[in-house]
C-alpha cells in the first residue's frame, strides 16, 4: 500500500518556466561557418571585442576626438599660413592617426586579463595566433576605421585638396592595420 501512495515527482521545467518540446528544443543549425568550425569562435571573438570596445570607454569616439584635437591644435603650433598647412597636412593627419591609435591599444588585452577571459582564450582550441589576429581586427574595426573615415573631413581643416586627402585616407587604410598589429605586441607585453 505504501508503494502506491508514493508517486514520483515530475521533472522540474527548464529555466524560464516553460517546457520546450519539438523543434524548439533542437539545436539551431550553423549555416555560415559549417565547414570551418573554428571560424565561429573567431567571429564571436571579433563581435565580442567590438561590443566591448564601443561600450567600455567609447573606443572609437575617444580616438576620433583625440585625432580632432591634434588636427585642430596643429595650426596653432605651425602658424596660420595656408600653404604651409596644406604642405604639412598629410604628415599631421598621419601623426594624429598614429597617436589616436596608440591611445586605445592598451585596452586590447586589458579587459580580457581583468575578467579572466584571456585565460579561456589561451586554453581554447583556437590557435592563439588566430585569436590575437581576431582581437587586432576587432580593435582596428572599432578604433582604426573611424579614424580613416574622419581623415577626409579633418583634411579640410588643414587646407588639403581632395585628391591629397583621398590619398592620405588610402594610406591610412593600409597603415592603420599595421599600426594595430605592431602595437598589439606592446599591448601584450
Amino acid at each position: 500500500d505504501t508503494a502506491a501512495a508514493v508517486t514520483p515527482h515530475p521533472a522540474p521545467p527548464p529555466q524560464g518556466g516553460r517546457e520546450r518540446t519539438g523543434a524548439a528544443n533542437s539545436p539551431r543549425p550553423r549555416r555560415e561557418y559549417a565547414r570551418f568550425p573554428g571560424m565561429t569562435a573567431l567571429a564571436t571573438l571579433i563581435k565580442r571585442d567590438i561590443r566591448i570596445a564601443l561600450r567600455i570607454g567609447g573606443g572609437a569616439l575617444i580616438g576620433v576626438l583625440f585625432f580632432l584635437t591634434v588636427v585642430v591644435l596643429m595650426p596653432f603650433a605651425v602658424g596660420p599660413d595656408l600653404a604651409l598647412l596644406s604642405r604639412l597636412g598629410p604628415a599631421i593627419l598621419w601623426l594624429g592617426a598614429l597617436l589616436a591609435s596608440l591611445l586605445t591599444l592598451d585596452r586590447l588585452f586589458m579587459a580580457d586579463h581583468e575578467d579572466g577571459s584571456l585565460d579561456l582564450i589561451v586554453m581554447s582550441r583556437t590557435p592563439l595566433e588566430l585569436a590575437c589576429a581576431a582581437k587586432a581586427l576587432a580593435h582596428w574595426l572599432a578604433a582604426g576605421l573611424p579614424l580613416i573615415i574622419a581623415a577626409p573631413v579633418l583634411g579640410l581643416l588643414l587646407n588639403i585638396d581632395l585628391p591629397a586627402t583621398s590619398a592620405v585616407a588610402l594610406t591610412l587604410l593600409a597603415g592603420t592595420p599595421a599600426l594595430t598589429f605592431t602595437g598589439m605586441i606592446g599591448a601584450a607585453l
